[in-house]
């Protein structure tokens, strides 16, 4: 049985896309209720727009990501699931890097990475731990706690060498 040395719980916490969303979806509503029949040109195509931006902000206002560490290795696992967890044995971490990057760096692509090279999990900008695989795998671990997990990662990392 593992247990867990660490667990950590992110959230979607970009405000200024919640304000964005926001008001594209009063926007709309607001087109909706000025006609009294919505129904008119363009009605049906407003309320398409003000449902699915509503459905947007409360899936990003429900997404939630956790990052556990045991004694056996690190676990991902986002809510609600896009995907399978994900699940890195310590015996299987080749190179270990841990990434600090100042708050204007963090801005630059809102933590959207489009390479295929690396596994990118996060939901808080690019601070977090950099690892790479015996197989050659790359993936990257965003944390809040940066400092805190250092020390524990290498600690866990020397013991299974």
């Amino acid at each position: 049985m593992a247990t867990k040395v660490f667990k950590e719980e992110q959230r979607f916490q970009l405000w200024e896309v919640y304000l964005l969303l926001l008001f594209f979806s009063l926007l709309t509503l607001f087109n909706l209720v000025r006609e009294p029949f919505p129904i008119g040109k363009y009605g049906a195509t407003d309320l398409f727009i003000f449902i699915l931006l509503s459905l947007i902000i409360w899936y990003l206002y429900q997404l939630k990501m956790i990052v556990s560490f045991d004694n056996k290795g690190i676990t991902v696992r986002y809510f609600p699931k896009l995907h399978k967890k994900c699940y890195i044995a310590w015996s299987d971490i080749a190179d270990c890097r841990f990434v600090k990057l100042s708050k204007r760096a963090q801005w630059s692509g809102g933590a959207i990475s489009f390479s295929t090279e690396e596994r990118v999990f996060s939901l808080c900008g690019r601070n977090g731990l950099f690892l790479r695989t015996q197989k050659g795998e790359k993936y990257f671990i965003g944390s809040k706690k940066l400092l805190e997990n250092k020390e524990l990662v290498l600690e866990m990392i020397n013991k299974e060498k």
